[in-house]
């Protein structure tokens, strides 16, 4: 078994590391002069997220659905890193043909995130639907939703021309109610997984969590655009390490699917066996329950503490005159963790309650 961890590894790592080589000889090709080194790293590590995905489809009998709809909305991102190279100091075609490859590659991959949401939270309310009606009724529902919200692109192409320099911004308007929309769709699932405890899969959970804080950001992102506070290399930066964790928590499902525990676990699962009538004993499951009984107390304990801290943080980052960009996502990286970390400790509680080992 540590022979196939060893040679699975050692595959990804040579397709990864192949894509990267020939991804910095293009970087060498006339592109957009906005396009920083790191926007590179990020196609690579994009790359990598690709890859796990396609190796976790071959693996994963019980959400392969899941993982084939993330991985179009990972290729379709992979894929439009190529605008760069149109336009007028690209390689082809000239500034028309770079605005409306921009337009499109942003609507498809808006499309393929929101879809891919809406399936995994549809999956979880309705586990007994058959893939081509969860199909059938997200298709029809998220393409109900993205004409709502973008119809005149749609209705007239050349709509983006008529807005001058308010396209980006008219543009990041109506994203962001539709990553609005996506997070109401991962509070919902976050309700019913705290009221059912429903499980779709070992690392589903912590891949809705990250859909989460990746939505922040890109709201984050967009609302600095709109109101002119944008710092373009922070965001790749910042793309940077959400990426290294989506690739932490893809590699971490894919060793799991080629063990012997991970084969049986999810063979209960697929089989709609409860854990309340199962007994099964989760790696570091003790660890796991220490951890957030000790961040329970301490939040408890130490309520006034951290109302101080915040507004001590408040007090520095107007004080220091941090940039807007930097102090917004800062503030939304705390409020995402304070979510997170109060839910999941009352998720535990929960299950304390129950008459099964802790996962």
């Amino acid at each position: 078994m540590q022979t196939k961890k060893t040679n699975i590894i050692f595959k990804i790592l040579n397709i990864w590391l192949s894509f990267t080589a020939l991804l910095m000889i293009a970087s060498t090709l006339p592109h957009w002069p906005n396009v920083i080194f790191m926007c590179f790293i990020n196609e690579s590590l994009y790359f990598l997220v690709l890859i796990l995905t396609l190796a976790i489809i071959r693996k994963d009998s019980n959400n392969r659905d899941i993982f084939i709809n993330i991985s179009l909305f990972i290729f379709s991102v992979v894929i439009g890193f190529l605008k760069i190279f149109f336009g007028d100091t690209g390689i082809v075609g000239n500034i028309y043909h770079s605005y409306y490859l921009t337009i499109f590659i942003s609507f498809l991959r808006l499309y393929l995130l929101t879809f891919s949401i809406a399936y995994i939270t549809f999956k979880y309310l309705f586990p007994k639907t058959k893939i081509w009606t969860r199909y059938l009724t997200i298709s029809t529902i998220t393409t109900a939703v993205f004409f709502f919200h973008f119809f005149p692109y749609l209705h007239d192409p050349n709509y983006m021309f008529t807005l001058g320099d308010q396209l980006f911004i008219d543009l990041y308007t109506r994203q962001i109610w539709t990553y609005l929309l996506s997070l109401g769709l991962i509070g919902l699932y976050g309700y019913h997984l705290y009221r059912y405890d429903r499980s779709l899969g070992e690392y589903i959970n912590a891949f809705m969590a990250f859909l989460m804080v990746f939505l922040f950001v890109d709201v984050i992102h967009n609302i600095s655009y709109i109101y002119h506070f944008h710092m373009f290399p922070f965001y790749q930066f910042i793309l940077t390490v959400h990426l290294c964790f989506l690739s932490y928590i893809l590699f971490k499902r894919l060793l799991y699917l080629n063990t012997e525990y991970g084969q049986f676990y999810e063979s209960l699962i697929h089989q709609k066996v409860s854990l309340g009538k199962v007994r099964i004993q989760r790696r570091q499951s003790k660890q796991h329950v220490l951890v957030m009984q000790v961040l329970k107390i301490y939040f408890s304990q130490r309520r006034y503490f951290f109302l101080a801290a915040g507004g001590l943080l408040a007090v520095c980052l107007i004080y220091f005159r941090v940039p807007k960009y930097i102090a917004l996502y800062l503030i939304g990286f705390l409020f995402c963790t304070a979510v997170l970390i109060i839910y999941i400790s009352r998720l535990y509680q929960r299950r304390a309650r129950k008459n099964y080992t802790l996962p």
